[in-house]
């Protein structure tokens, strides 16, 4: 398997999805603003916008394809992943049902702090919008099952097709004045998501039937688990903070969502892009008891991924504010609004590093059937969050404190991760990737104090232009830096390695 081609071509089918998304998002500021309305469809959205990025994110499929790479033959394969299509459309009927009847619920736990009238809607929205946890697992399962045929373009491209269809349902919504119509575009879109996959999976040759429970599919259920635990962590805290956030003044939970739009532009084009496409090499290596290989692979996987974390976390906080004026700013969204997101923004960004190490190496771990250590170090980052965030948001950051408490917890769960790996695997700290780490972290603060000095010497002025040449600058200044520090000849032998398929 072509690694690297694997990775492009996600890497491009996940930037075109949150292009889309990002268009989604923005017409929604533009139409609704940060208004109690969108309030209610903010906190309802929560759960299936969680559903639906451990679907993008591959979290959903990472076991699936760690148990079907198992298996050497072609045949073998096939057959276990037929076998274990049932429990992907039990779990999301039964996730799906669950949603609707304990939506009051639900959405009493997120929007504690709302009123009566932003409570009722939410609700309304939630039973609407879970009808799409039925069509997220369809995507999920078709995704794993694809990934390891080598093919990763159309399931990578299928968020889009939901975007599109939320977009098309916000202008019905704007010009109906109904958030209903924005619930309404996220069924649609499930619908068309499954299109989007089930097609080339039923070129495959895949038959998908529902069958009985068999004793391997329910202890299947244990690694899906430790999948989403693991993986899904700064996203389950995601939806904890948007609970503490409604208690907060109006558009708090707003302003977390839209901060958090950045954040998944970075992560999902890059990070998890990459992590996707090595998780069938990754589980081969680990199946095959290839130390060597996995400590390879791993190692250079991390330091790509830092390579582009590192900068984006310190360039979003130097020109985040710009940024978020030139695409939200309009409309219904003030400056005032602008300022608050970007509180969010900054804290938020500060995790993208931790983020990165966490989702390359969780992976093995799942590979590993680590799932009790995964399980118990996601659970104390999640208690974590939820403690550092209700102390923190009752200091100045407010909103901001929430985000920064999910920051601190994904680098405990980096740190700890890291450790487990050393410890279990073996595995060496290469000095060079030491040295290349340093050369990326001083090259990125170089470029986000340059870029907070440009900002003061230049006028700022919101619009595309200004806000192109800004990150442009600040691109090609951080790979200058690179360049004369050396860190390069590292990145080239990643790309040599991995074409060569090593």
């Amino acid at each position: 398997m072509n690694s690297i081609r694997s990775t492009i071509h996600i890497a491009i089918a996940t930037a075109l999805s949150r292009i889309f998304g990002f268009v989604r998002d923005m017409v929604i500021a533009w139409m609704f603003g940060a208004s109690w309305q969108i309030d209610a469809f903010f906190v309802a959205f929560r759960i299936p916008n969680l559903v639906r990025r451990l679907v993008a994110e591959g979290t959903l499929s990472l076991p699936l394809v760690s148990v079907i790479m198992n298996y050497r033959h072609k045949d073998e394969r096939k057959k276990v992943a037929q076998e274990l299509f049932s429990l992907y459309v039990v779990a999301g009927i039964i996730i799906s049902i669950a949603g609707i009847i304990a939506a009051p619920a639900v959405a009493g736990v997120l929007g504690i702090g709302f009123t009566a009238r932003v409570y009722t809607l939410s609700v309304v929205l939630l039973r609407i919008m879970c009808i799409y946890c039925l069509c997220a697992s369809i995507v999920a399962y078709a995704m794993g099952v694809l990934n390891t045929e080598g093919i990763f373009f159309m399931p990578a491209l299928s968020p889009l097709v939901l975007n599109v269809g939320i977009i098309l349902f916000c202008v019905a919504a704007y010009i109906q004045g109904s958030v209903m119509w924005l619930a309404a575009g996220v069924v649609a879109g499930g619908f068309l998501q499954c299109l989007v996959v089930v097609i080339p999976l039923y070129k495959t040759g895949l038959r998908c039937t529902i069958g009985k429970l068999t004793t391997m599919r329910i202890g299947f259920v244990h690694m899906i688990m430790a999948s989403v635990m693991g993986v899904a962590v700064y996203h389950i805290n995601v939806l904890i903070n948007t609970m503490m956030a409604s208690t907060l003044e109006q558009g708090s939970v707003s302003y977390l969502y839209y901060a958090d739009r950045f954040i998944e532009i970075v992560s999902g084009v890059f990070i998890i892009s990459m992590s996707n496409a090595f998780h069938p090499e990754v589980s081969r290596q680990w199946v095959n008891k290839d130390t060597a290989g996995l400590d390879t692979t791993i190692t250079k996987m991390l330091q790509a991924s830092l390579f582009i974390a590192l900068p984006a976390s310190v360039g979003l906080i130097a020109t985040g504010r710009v940024i978020l004026a030139t695409f939200f700013e309009h409309g219904n969204f003030y400056s005032y609004h602008t300022a608050m997101t970007y509180k969010a923004l900054v804290c938020a960004a500060a995790g993208i590093p931790a983020f990165a190490v966490v989702r390359i190496c969780m992976p093995l771990l799942i590979s590993m059937r680590a799932a009790m250590f995964i399980n118990t170090i996601s659970i104390a980052a999640i208690a974590m969050n939820a403690m550092l965030g209700f102390v923190l948001m009752h200091t100045e950051l407010l909103h901001g404190g929430l985000a920064l408490a999910n920051s601190i917890s994904l680098y405990c769960v980096a740190i700890v991760t890291t450790i487990k790996l050393l410890h279990t695997m073996q595995l060496t700290v290469n000095k060079k990737f030491i040295v290349a780490l340093l050369h990326y972290t001083i090259a990125s603060g170089i470029m986000g104090f340059a870029l907070f000095i440009l900002q003061l010497y230049i006028p700022y002025h919101k619009g595309i232009t200004y806000t192109g040449v800004l990150v442009t600058l600040g691109v090609a200044f951080y790979a200058l830096l690179c360049k004369l520090m050396n860190p390069d000849l590292h990145l080239r032998e990643l790309y040599d390695a991995i074409r060569k398929g090593k």
